[in-house]
């Protein structure tokens, strides 16, 4: 059974001969099955740990991945369905955002006109019960598993608010992922924050955008901050809002005949605005796309840290169980040949998010007394603007 497993795993092409045959009489691929068949049952006989099959061809496939790049990895079924949703931008929820401290399951914001909003689930509110499960002994992702489910579907919680106990039945809805968000800074600045890169994040800065145009707007705040990255299509739909032409990116593997291109058409809603981009070592992929594309073409400052440096493209191939590998195929560069992969893209003005003198002007034009890099983002783009007048 272990033979035939492990046969399965490492596509031999030969049909396993019995291991009674001396290593001398095997080729290759029979060696390879009949050295991990080995393996497997010294484990299995010797390891303190008490492992299965479906564990061991886990750590395998990530093993041979893994030791490919950073990158390439293996997606067990619960992985690449996680991996689903945040690319459809969209599951069934309650509408919460969570995270894992010392004081348990808390919620660390709550979406407007969701069920959560409605049953006055509030900040810093404990979840301390799922369907009668305590969750103190509980994972985060398993806790957002739980929590999630099918649209209609409902969900028991246990809220902890101010030492009481509030026992509720939710019915999940539809909940969009926020990743833009959108407000006008000092009258005249479009700040454009995108969390990451699912397939509505250019539908959701256009509409953002129809709702600020007529506010006398005279120059756009693009924060990538943070932002790991996700859809090549959505980043090169947000470049050319602001690029009239050129080179947007392109995309080279080994092989040449499958290099692509992507240019910019006229018509972008940012083309005549000057812009400042921020970024951080948290930037990455396709925020990193954007960033050197706009810097490339002289069409942005960008402003903050230097980013994360992950330029290289993955492609996600399903496979049986219902998992995917996802396996590096190709890099990016900007439209000036600069590899992203392990160098990022280096701000034209570096920014730490260190202290500064407070009760400034600058603090009274932003949401945050402390988030000194947009502080100084809105500084450089209101310098630019005074400059075109």
């Amino acid at each position: 059974m272990i033979k035939k497993f492990f046969f399965i795993f490492i596509a031999c092409y030969l049909i396993l001969q019995p291991l009674d045959r001396t290593f001398a009489d095997l080729d290759d691929n029979d060696f390879d099955c009949v050295l991990i068949d080995e393996i497997v049952s010294k484990i299995k006989e010797k390891s303190i740990r008490n492992v299965n099959n479906k564990i061991l061809l886990e750590y395998a496939i990530n093993g041979m991945l893994s030791n490919l790049d950073p990158y390439s990895e293996y997606l067990n079924a619960e992985k690449f369905s996680e991996m689903q949703i945040h690319t459809k931008g969209e599951f069934g929820g309650i509408g919460v955002e969570i995270t894992k401290d010392n004081k348990g399951i808390r919620v660390v914001s709550v979406q407007n006109n969701t069920p959560a909003f409605d049953f006055n689930i509030n900040t810093n509110d404990v979840i301390v019960l799922i369907n009668g499960e305590d969750t103190k002994q509980m994972s985060l992702q398993e806790v957002i598993r739980k929590i999630r489910g099918h649209v209609g579907t409902f969900v028991n919680l246990g809220i902890k608010k101010y030492n009481k106990v509030i026992n509720l039945s939710i019915k999940r809805a539809l909940i969009k992922i926020r990743s833009v968000d959108a407000n006008i800074i000092n009258d005249d600045i479009a700040y454009i924050k995108i969390s990451c890169f699912d397939e509505n994040v250019a539908d959701d800065v256009q509409r953002y955008w129809k709702s600020m145009q007529n506010n006398n707007i005279k120059g756009v705040l693009l924060d990538l901050r943070n932002n790991p990255g996700g859809l090549l299509s959505q980043a090169i739909t947000i470049c050319d809002y602001f690029l009239s032409e050129g080179k947007i990116v392109s995309v080279r593997g080994r092989d040449k005949a499958k290099e692509k291109y992507y240019n910019a058409s006229k018509g972008g809603i940012f083309e005549s605005f000057p812009t400042v981009v921020l970024i951080n070592e948290n930037s990455a992929s396709a925020s990193e796309i954007i960033a050197g594309a706009l810097q490339d073409h002289k069409k942005a400052i960008i402003v903050g840290k230097k980013s994360f440096g992950k330029g290289s493209v993955q492609t996600v191939i399903p496979v049986k169980g219902g998992g995917a590998i996802c396996i590096t195929n190709a890099l990016y560069y900007t439209p000036l040949n600069h590899i992203i992969q392990d160098r990022g893209i280096i701000p034209d003005i570096q920014v730490n998010n260190i202290a500064m003198k407070k009760n400034t002007k600058i603090f009274a034009q932003v949401y945050s007394d402390t988030d000194y890099q947009l502080a100084n983002a809105v500084n450089i783009l209101r310098k630019i603007i005074m400059q075109k007048k």
